[in-house]
């Protein structure tokens, strides 16, 4: 039974609001005529609800009210008011009060709330029951849910509102606007291993990593697929470099005790902005590709190689042929290539191992481009990958591949652009012309939908309608705005947010832009001309 609390200082009142509510069986019920005693009893902690005067010797129900939300107890409230105390009834409201009653009571008026207050608990004891069952299972599929909330922090489509809720449930912490990631890497040393052997030092490793980390309240652990785990280190402030890579090369330290797999650690880039973490991770990726291939440590950091000017310049062939290949710009592709060609041959600092490393790489760029858009790529493939069972170590093997694959790519991209792009960018702008007024409609949203990558998108779609995605759903927006105009007697700021803008002043910018007229010189010219809606 809920335990109700009636304060206040006429004792008549008092005992026949007790009496009233006694006869509803609903409560366990106590009284205090002053607002120390009332308190007193609040401080037990075990008051679910009170009526309550405004007006009490020692402390008013207003300062009751404070001190309670002080110690944050929940206790449901109705305030007890005459009428020249109305003032204070709101203020009270505003402190949390549920609701008031005004003087003089009748039994009619202290049954209703007294049924209101039990629904009320009732109504908050179910609510309890499912955030308890909630937060169960939470804890039950930790694992699985926080690999979840990784994934959308990398695909960036966690909202800031979002961070509170995960401290709270899933105790990730992302405080601050400094980030940086550490993807832990666990292999099987010998291929015969049995998955039962490899899935229990999986989570040995788990646990070690987690104890390694207990201290550091800067840092997440997720668990990701394929043996992977992610570290997620964020910050209100820029981190202490030395004071990170330490505490990976200890990690790396506990793991060595696992018998029969080899652990690798790629660390990330710095980052501002939890929008931008996909970027550190991508570059302790980047960092465990180079494993072995330029050293035989454990824990590879991302900037050691991007120390090295050979490195440098190599790679900036590559982003460049990954961007390129993606704007179809195939006579800039091959430029790139050429170059980067070139400044293998050139280094002297490279080995061949590393030279076939990067020209791999170029091979990847390539392969993903012709399976993206289903040219026939399983020769290649099989020719450049798995040759024997082992990445070839022939440069000028690798080159003729490139080549030949660049060659594919450039003749049949228009044939299957017609064939099949065309289409993906069709249902893109039907999709914008149904869906204009949605504020969160964006080329990533679209991508999502359409199920393709935002680049990708983005691409073939510029391709088919001569502008971005982007200019493409802002010159609808206008387009529809305008028609507004025209046909209705809509304010500027309604049709502003009608066709999907967030805010009136962004919309006056676009619709300038677009039209050379801001919307009240456009209604203002429309209205001269004579036209009317």
């Amino acid at each position: 039974m809920y335990r109700l609390l009636v304060a206040d200082d006429e004792s008549l009142i008092v005992r026949g609001v007790c009496r009233t509510l006694g006869r509803l069986g609903m409560f366990e019920i106590e009284w205090a005529l002053n607002g120390k005693d009332a308190w007193e009893i609040l401080e037990r902690g075990q008051t679910d609800a009170m009526l309550l005067d405004i007006n009490m010797p020692d402390l008013d129900g207003i300062t009751l009210l404070k001190k309670l939300s002080e110690i944050d107890a929940n206790v449901e409230t109705v305030i007890i008011s005459g009428y020249e105390a109305f003032d204070y009834a709101q203020e009270a409201l505003r402190h949390g009060a549920l609701d008031y009653l005004l003087k003089p009571l009748t039994p009619k008026d202290v049954e209703a709330v007294g049924v209101k207050l039990y629904e009320r608990l009732e109504a908050r004891k179910k609510e309890e029951a499912v955030n308890r069952q909630l937060r169960e299972f939470v804890m039950q599929q930790r694992g699985t849910i926080k690999q979840k909330v990784l994934s959308d922090i990398l695909r960036g489509s966690v909202q800031p509102r979002q961070i509170e809720e995960m401290r709270g449930i899933y105790g990730i912490d992302l405080r601050g606007d400094c980030f940086t990631v550490a993807v832990i890497c666990i292999r099987r040393r010998d291929e015969a291993m049995g998955e039962m052997r490899f899935q229990m030092l999986l989570r040995m490793a788990e646990q070690q990593i987690a104890q390694q980390i207990s201290d550091v309240p800067e840092a997440d652990l997720f668990n990701m697929e394929n043996a992977r785990y992610v570290l997620l280190f964020s910050s209100a402030s820029p981190f202490d470099s030395v004071r990170l890579s330490e505490l990976l090369e200890r990690i790396a330290s506990a793991l060595e005790g696992l018998e029969g797999v080899d652990v690798y650690i790629g660390k990330g880039v710095e980052v501002r902005g939890l929008e931008h973490v996909r970027d550190s991770y991508h570059s302790a990726d980047a960092a465990l590709d180079y494993r072995e291939m330029f050293k035989n440590d454990h824990v590879y950091d991302i900037v050691d190689f991007r120390k090295d000017p050979s490195i440098l310049e190599v790679q900036s062939h590559l982003d460049a042929i990954d961007a390129k290949l993606r704007g179809m710009q195939y006579q800039e592709v091959q430029a790139e290539v050429s170059a980067l060609f070139a400044c293998l041959d050139a280094s002297r600092t490279l080995t061949q191992a590393q030279r076939c490393f990067y020209l791999c790489k170029c091979s990847t760029l390539l392969m993903s481009i012709m399976l993206e858009n289903g040219l026939a790529a399983d020769g290649f493939i099989e020719e450049l990958f798995f040759a024997g069972d082992k990445i070839p170590e022939s440069p000028e093997r690798l080159k003729r591949g490139i080549l030949a694959a660049l060659n594919v790519i450039r003749e049949d991209m228009f044939r299957v652009y017609n064939e099949k792009n065309r289409g993906i960018s069709l249902k893109a702008a039907e999709y914008i012309k149904e869906h204009y007024g949605d504020e969160t409609l964006c080329v990533r949203k679209l991508s999502e939908i359409l199920n393709y990558s935002a680049n990708y998108l983005g691409n073939v779609f510029k391709r088919e309608y001569g502008e971005s995605i982007n200019d493409f759903i802002n010159c609808y927006r206008v387009k529809m705005a305008k028609k507004l105009m025209d046909e209705t007697d809509m304010m500027v700021y309604e049709i502003a947010f009608a066709v999907g803008f967030s805010n009136q002043h962004y919309f006056s910018r676009t619709f300038k832009r677009i039209t050379g007229l801001s919307p009240s010189e456009y209604k203002n010219h429309r209205q001269s001309a004579g036209i009317s809606s």
